[in-house]
């Protein structure tokens, strides 16, 4: 639902998303900074180390999000490796813009 948040800055990182339908804001001091549309991941951080959010995801329409828990990620990575490879070219490709 739009407006609600998938996370906050400060809790605990327990998963990654995916966008499928719909955007999702990243916010970090209540400004947005970045915008992610359909195909979009966000989160990947907290699969990768134990550190609380350093942004808000808040959802800006109504979407379609699917949450990707540690287990998953592991799964994922370890039957279909080009996923691994999609994952850490998206996290490569946002620092840069």
């Amino acid at each position: 639902m739009a407006g609600q948040k998938s996370f906050d800055v400060g809790d605990l990182g327990e998963m990654m998303y995916a966008v499928v339908g719909g955007a999702v804001g990243i916010e970090v001091d209540g400004r947005e900074i970045d915008y992610l549309e359909p195909d979009s991941i966000f989160g990947k951080m907290a699969l990768s180390d134990d550190s609380p959010r350093s942004a808000a995801a808040v959802v800006a329409v109504d979407s379609q999000i699917v949450p990707v828990d540690r287990r998953q990620f592991e799964f994922l990575v370890h039957n279909h490796p080009s996923f691994a490879l999609q994952v850490m070219a998206v996290s490569a490709e946002w620092p840069r813009r």
